[in-house]
């Protein structure tokens, strides 16, 4: 509260002063020390905080909280794209002295296509919306879901697009895409980027600010309420799917491996006069929503008995003579021969990878670590077993790569050894990305909605196929 003459703190806040017209106002200070991007208990805590000093500037003005004259109901909620009047811009708080402006040196954060923009000719964006892709999370779907959305909320809002990557525990973003659509603008100074309000001019989404991005508000603005199914979320889903499709441009030699073996899997498909259908099954560390196996798995036969519904509704050759493979995707490399899944395949249905450019090993597939001894001498070194993803993705295994022991430290980690473990994670990122894509362009897929992939690949399967049925979710009844 600078109101009666306190310094401007010297960590992010939102804080309350008074404008040229003696009027209480609040903004959010960041100082020009802290750089971008914040750590994400700070965006969190903005937002948090930003809340209750809202209300406070509202309770000093005495305004009366009505709607047409009448008191506001206990549930009212303030809509998504109410403006707020008492909140003030960065820049226009700096152009009252009321903060300090960032150093010319410091003129634009860094972001991907812009790696360093401090000298740009080019004027600063209006309006921005920077996604940035730290998580906490050892999984890439929630981090892609959220990339989308986020791009598909700029573009509707006018906003321009960026991407921060910095601090991103799978690499850097072109490792995997194409750089997204060129700005006609520089990004923003990192003081000017906050996470809250929505209506700030230059925001910042992460994980840390999805609970305010895209919370209740958020829902309230774009469910349509009167409607059911996916036509309720139909909206939001578009909203992802132009992400999707702005976005999604496989880089390197990724990009025409998918488009050849898409071409040869169509042509094989037309041939026999059958329907390509996928079908994704998450183990590993990730529960159904059921209750009854939410601290299990969902049984095979959930998944195989869908997915011959779905060859049965959707293959214009009803007798084919030779049984059809389906295109099983899994974090669990083994699953594909195990018997528990193939008793349950119907006769006329097979199961085969949907790429085989890069496969997760197993235990089955890697050497046996073996004790090592040198000649002459009766001490023998143990070998810790080797281990794979055997069983499916596990946070715990994947931030463990590269270190003795899931409980070993990064610490003393060397330069070569961090470079070899995020070749190993850009290898697990980029044959997730393979089977969902491949996936995603069946005919058909079965999946459960609980597991990130099984939502992006009803995002890659279009409107159209998971309003007709074409994508399945066979984890409770929700629709998308």
């Amino acid at each position: 509260d600078l109101i009666n003459g306190a310094p401007i703190p010297d960590h992010p806040t939102p804080l309350i002063f008074q404008d040229q017209h003696g009027q209480p106002r609040w903004t959010v200070s960041i100082p020009p020390s802290f750089g971008f991007p914040l750590e994400q208990h700070e965006y969190s805590r903005i937002c948090s905080t930003s809340e209750g000093v809202r209300k406070s500037v509202d309770a000093m003005t005495s305004r009366p909280s009505r709607i047409q004259g009448k008191s506001r109901p206990h549930f009212w909620k303030r809509p998504y794209y109410a403006a707020d009047t008492t909140f003030m811009s960065v820049d226009e708080a700096e152009a009252l002295n009321l903060l300090p402006a960032m150093d010319e040196g410091q003129k634009h954060i860094s972001v991907v296509g812009h790696p360093n923009t401090s000298s740009s000719d080019l004027p600063t964006c209006q309006s921005s919306l920077t996604f940035v892709m730290e998580t906490t999370e050892a999984g890439f779907g929630n981090t892609l879901l959220a990339l989308w959305l986020s791009y598909g909320m700029a573009k509707k809002e006018g906003r321009t697009f960026f991407i921060d990557d910095s601090k991103w525990s799978y690499g850097r973003y072109t490792t995997y895409f194409k750089q997204p659509p060129p700005s006609a603008c520089a990004p923003p100074p990192a003081n000017q980027v906050l996470p809250c309000p929505h209506s700030a001019r230059h925001l910042v989404v992460s994980a840390a600010t999805l609970p305010w991005t895209f919370g209740t508000a958020f829902k309230t603005e774009y469910q349509q309420s009167l409607k059911h199914g996916f036509k309720r979320n139909r909206p939001i889903y578009d909203l992802v799917r132009q992400g999707y499709q702005d976005l999604f441009h496989l880089q390197g030699e990724d990009a025409p491996f998918l488009a050849h073996k898409l071409t040869v899997m169509r042509a094989a498909a037309s041939a026999s006069q059958t329907p390509l259908v996928g079908m994704h099954i998450r183990r590993g560390d990730l529960h159904p929503f059921e209750v009854e196996y939410s601290h299990d798995y969902l049984p095979f036969e959930r998944y195989t008995s869908a997915a011959s519904e779905l060859f049965a509704a959707f293959s214009p050759n009803k007798s084919s003579p030779e049984p059809t493979a389906l295109l099983l995707a899994s974090d669990d490399p083994d699953i594909l021969s195990s018997q528990d899944l193939l008793n349950t395949l119907p006769s006329h249905l097979t199961v085969s990878r949907p790429q085989e450019r890069i496969v997760l090993a197993s235990k089955k597939t890697l050497e046996p670590a073996k004790p090592i001894r040198k000649p002459g001498s009766a001490y023998v070194k143990h070998v810790d077993e080797n281990s794979g993803w055997e069983g499916g993705f596990y946070a715990s295994l994947f931030f463990s790569l590269g270190r003795g022991h899931p409980s070993a430290s990064d610490k003393g980690m060397g330069e070569d050894m961090q470079m070899a473990v995020l070749k190993l994670r850009e290898l697990v990122g980029r044959a997730y990305l393979l089977d969902l894509a491949v996936v995603g362009h069946a005919d058909a897929a079965v999946c459960g909605s609980s597991s990130a992939a099984c939502r992006i690949i009803g995002v890659m399967m279009g409107a159209d196929k998971v309003y007709n049925g074409q994508w399945k979710n066979v984890d409770t009844s929700r629709v998308w």
